[in-house]
């Protein structure tokens, strides 16, 4: 973010109720005229996403092995 890059953060933090929450940061540094620096940017719940993407590779996974199980004569 110091050399005015965006840049692009995911971390995970607990919430009060001690659910483990997945949080995405996006900004970049500016400068002004006068040199006066400030961060701009956007924090987002990416909880539903990761979950999503947890659950189809998942899926994926157990298709995978149901397919690999099963003689060539299915396909």
């Amino acid at each position: 973010a110091l050399t005015g890059e965006p840049f692009r953060v995911e971390y995970r933090i607990f919430d009060d109720d001690g659910r483990m929450r997945w949080i995405a940061s996006y900004g970049k540094l500016v400068v002004d005229s006068n040199g006066q620096q400030r961060l701009i940017g956007v924090i987002q719940d990416e909880t539903t996403r990761v979950e999503m993407l947890a659950e189809l590779r998942h899926s994926q996974q157990q298709f995978r092995e149901l397919a690999e199980s099963m003689p060539p004569l299915v396909w």
